[in-house]
C-alpha cells in the first residue's frame, strides 16, 4: 500500500512502461478490546541520479545541408486531460486536452525546461538521467502547487506524473517536461479530479474527505487495497507520523513500532474523545522501506460508514 507515488517509465506494450514503484511495509493492527495482527502501510519512494549518455533513439542533428525544423510548441499549463491509468507511465502523451468543465483525470500544472546537463546529442527520451531529471522537476513543483504539509500530502491520493516530448520533437529541441496532477482511485484506476482549481488544493480543510488515503477492508486482510476515500472503504488513514528526517538512519523497532504505536493511540484517543471502544491500526516502515525513503508511519481508524 502506498500513500505517495512515483511511476518509473519503462518501455512496454501499449503504455511504454507500467511499473509502479511501491514499498511493502510491516505493521501492527490494534483492535481496542478486540485483538491484533500484521498488515501493510502507505510508503514513499525516491529518485535516482546519473549521467546522460547517447543511446538509440534518433539523432539531434538534421541531415547535412538542410536546416533544423522548428520544434512543436510546448504544452499549455492549465489544460485538462482524460486519460486512463495505463497512460501514466508513457514517456510522452500527445492526446488533445479536454474541457476542464467536463470529466477529467489529469491537470497540467507546470511545464518546465529540462536541465542542459541531460541534453546530449543522440540521447533517447528513455534515458534514465532524462527521466530522473523530469521526475525530480515535477515532484518538486508538485508540493508547491497542491499545497498542504508533508503530512497532508502523505495522506492524499493526489500524485504527480510527467511527460516529455516524443523522440522526434525532442531531437528538434523540444526539451520540456509536462507535469500533471492525477489521483489514484484504486491501485490501477484514476479518480476524476475536482472541477474547481487545484492550486493549493490540499490547504483546504475538506481536501482529504474524498481524496484521502483509505483502505477497502481491514488492513490485515489479504484482499484489501488502498483507495481514495471517495471509494467504499472500512479504514481511513487519519494521520502520518514522521519517524525521522530524510537522511537519518533507521530508528529501529523500538521507535518505528513501539513509540509510533503509542503516539498513534494517543492521537486516535484525542480524535474520538475516548480511550477505548474503537478500532485502529498503526503501520510502520521496515529497514527495506526506510532505504526506499519511507519516513512516515500511518495511523488508521475504522470508519463507521
Amino acid at each position: 500500500m502506498s500513500g505517495s507515488h512515483r511511476w518509473t517509465k519503462k518501455p512496454g506494450p501499449g503504455c511504454r512502461g507500467c511499473r509502479w514503484a511501491t514499498v511493502a511495509v510491516v505493521s501492527l493492527l490494534v483492535l481496542v478490546l478486540v485483538g491484533c495482527g500484521p498488515t501493510v502501510s502507505p510508503a514513499a519512494t525516491g529518485a535516482h541520479t546519473g549521467a546522460a549518455t547517447p543511446s538509440a533513439g534518433g539523432s539531434s542533428k538534421a541531415t547535412a545541408g538542410t536546416p533544423d525544423p522548428q520544434p512543436p510548441p510546448p504544452p499549455v499549463t492549465g489544460s485538462c486531460h482524460n486519460y486512463p491509468y495505463l497512460r501514466i507511465t508513457g514517456y510522452s502523451n500527445n492526446a488533445p486536452p479536454v474541457d476542464c468543465a467536463s470529466p477529467h483525470t489529469a491537470y497540467t500544472f507546470a511545464v518546465r525546461r529540462l536541465p542542459r546537463r541531460v541534453i546530449v546529442p543522440g540521447v533517447a527520451i528513455s534515458n534514465t538521467t532524462v527521466q530522473d531529471a523530469a521526475a525530480m522537476i515535477c515532484q518538486r513543483a508538485f508540493g508547491r502547487f497542491v499545497g498542504g504539509t508533508p503530512t497532508t500530502r502523505a495522506l492524499s491520493r493526489l500524485s504527480v506524473t510527467y511527460f516529455v516530448a516524443p523522440q522526434r520533437a525532442f531531437n528538434r529541441g523540444a526539451h520540456w517536461v509536462r507535469c500533471d496532477v492525477v489521483a489514484l482511485l484504486t491501485r490501477h484506476r484514476l479518480a476524476p479530479l475536482p472541477k474547481r482549481p487545484l492550486a493549493a488544493f490540499l490547504d483546504g480543510k475538506d481536501a482529504l474527505r474524498r481524496y484521502g488515503v483509505c483502505s477497502s477492508a481491514a488492513p490485515t486482510s489479504s484482499g484489501s487495497q488502498l483507495v481514495a476515500c471517495m471509494w467504499a472503504h472500512e479504514y481511513r488513514a487519519v494521520t502520518a507520523i514522521s519517524l525521522g528526517p530524510t537522511h537519518s538512519t533507521y530508528p529501529g523497532l523500538s521507535v518505528a513500532k513501539v513509540w509510533g504505536q503509542r503516539k498513534c493511540r494517543r492521537h486516535i484517543a484525542g480524535l474520538v474523545g475516548t480511550s477505548d471502544g474503537y478500532t485502529f491500526a498503526w503501520t510502520y516502515p521496515t529497514r527495506h522501506d526506510w532505504r526506499a525513503h519511507q519516513r512516515f508511519g500511518y495511523c488508521w481508524l475504522k470508519t463507521t460508514h
